[in-house]
C-alpha cells in the first residue's frame, strides 16, 4: 500500500504526469463516497466547484467562509483547493481507480454496493466495490477508500448546524449509560 507520504507529494503535484480525466485548475471537481448499506454519503469538492455553484465571494476563500455558513441539518462536503484535489484524483487514477472505474454516476440503492464517484467537468465515471470482484481488484478498491478516508479526515470542516441537529451531534454518550457505569 502507498503511504501517506506519496498521497501528499501527488496532492502537491510532485507525481508522475495527471491521467487525461485529471481537472485542471479552475475546472469543477469533486470525488464522492457512497455507502448504499448504511447510507453514507461523504465528498470533497474544490474551490472551482463552489464558484460553478454560485456561492459568493471574490476569492475561494471566501467563497469557502459563504459555503460554510450556510445552515444545514447535516454535514456537506469539504471544500479544499483546486490543486489538491487534481492531486487526490491523480493518485486514485494511478492506485488503480482509473482501471476499476466505468463511465456515469453512482447508481444509488445499489443494493449491498461501496462506491467511489470522480466527476471532473462534465465528465463522471464510478467505481464499485461488489461481490464478483477479483481479490485483487477488491484490495485495489479498498485502498483508494483508505486514500479517501485519510484525505477527508484532514480536511477542516466548518459546517454551520441548526440548534437541533448539533445538538444531536454532541449529545454526550454518558447521558444513555445505567448510573455507576464508566
Amino acid at each position: 500500500m502507498r503511504t501517506v507520504l506519496s498521497l501528499a507529494l501527488a496532492m502537491l503535484g510532485c507525481a508522475s504526469p495527471a491521467s487525461h480525466t485529471a481537472p485542471v485548475v479552475g475546472q469543477p471537481a469533486e470525488v464522492r463516497f457512497y455507502d448504499s448499506r448504511t447510507g453514507l454519503h461523504m465528498a470533497i469538492v474544490n474551490d472551482s466547484h463552489l464558484a460553478r455553484l454560485g456561492v459568493q465571494g471574490g476569492n475561494p476563500n471566501d467563497r469557502r467562509v459563504a459555503f460554510y455558513s450556510e445552515t444545514s441539518n447535516e454535514a456537506g462536503p469539504k471544500v479544499i483547493t483546486d490543486e489538491m484535489l487534481a492531486g487526490l484524483i491523480n493518485y486514485l487514477d494511478e492506485a488503480g481507480f482509473e482501471r476499476l472505474a466505468v463511465a456515469g454516476p453512482i447508481a444509488e440503492g445499489e443494493s449491498g454496493s461501496v462506491s467511489l464517484e470522480i466527476t471532473t467537468g462534465p465528465a463522471v465515471r464510478h467505481a464499485v466495490r461488489h461481490r464478483g470482484m477479483s481479490a485483487k481488484d477488491a484490495k485495489s478498491f479498498n485502498e483508494l477508500v483508505m486514500a479517501f478516508y485519510q484525505t477527508y479526515n484532514a480536511i477542516p470542516q466548518y459546517q454551520a448546524y441548526t440548534r437541533q441537529s448539533a445538538e444531536k451531534i454532541f449529545q454526550s454518550p454518558d447521558s444513555h449509560r445505567a448510573p455507576g457505569r464508566n
